[in-house]
């Protein structure tokens, strides 16, 4: 009897594990109505991004914080006085709300030089504490740069504040004190861009640079010189 041939039918071979992630990225995407509406709404957020950007004129004023304090109250009369804008960059800039890439969407300029924002803002803080006074009856003076103002949204709401501020002696005008004051303030949140409120960032604005006036007077050391 004839030997009969060992030959077992060859069995189908499993795709390897690369085969099947090539055939799953080969497979062409569905184009539905729902895959149109988001490209066409990613469209519509990059045009509206490299748009130029817009610019908003923006005031602020000063209001008390918790920081006010009594102690101040009644006074030498004290006058305001210069202070220079050392920022390095436009007199009335004040901040940006930024896209994606970092690039300025809505530009943020306040409606007067930022040197008489802070000037006014130590004036109407003056004038909350009955210390304002004029140029016949005034014992001191104050002065100072702005070193850093300003706010941005990127990613959170921030502000800064660097005052520096020097108490002089009238009618002499010696230097009786200097001092740097300086605040940042940061909050998080959401919808930068295109999205983002250019009120909610210039009232972040105003409460750090009024929060840093009030700093200034409720200083013990600063109100011992305003005394002379």
């Amino acid at each position: 009897m004839p030997a009969r041939s060992l030959v077992h039918p060859k069995k189908a071979e499993r795709p390897s594990r690369n085969q099947s992630l090539y055939r799953e990225v080969a497979t062409p995407l569905k184009r539905g109505p729902e895959m149109r509406i988001r490209r066409s709404s990613l469209i519509a957020l990059l045009v509206l991004e490299t748009i130029g950007c817009s610019t908003h004129i923006e005031t602020v004023k000063y209001q008390p914080t918790e920081l006010t304090s009594s102690s101040a109250s009644g006074q030498v009369p004290v006058v305001v006085g210069t202070f220079v804008d050392d920022r390095g960059t436009n007199g009335n800039w004040l901040g940006a709300i930024r896209g994606g890439y970092g690039n300025p969407l809505k530009k943020l300029y306040t409606d007067r030089p930022v040197s008489e924002v802070v000037e006014q803002a130590f004036v109407d803080a003056l004038q909350t504490r009955k210390l304002l006074g004029n140029t016949q009856n005034a014992r001191a003076e104050i002065t100072g740069q702005v070193i850093k103002f300003d706010c941005s949204y990127y990613f959170n709401r921030e502000a800064h504040a660097h005052l520096l501020v020097n108490v002089l002696s009238l009618p002499s005008r010696r230097v009786l004190f200097s001092r740097t004051y300086q605040t940042d303030s940061k909050e998080s949140a959401w919808g930068a861009g295109i999205f983002g409120s250019t009120d909610e960032l210039t009232q972040l604005a105003q409460r750090t640079l009024n929060e840093t006036v009030d700093k200034v007077l409720a200083d013990p050391e600063f109100i011992a010189a305003l005394k002379g």
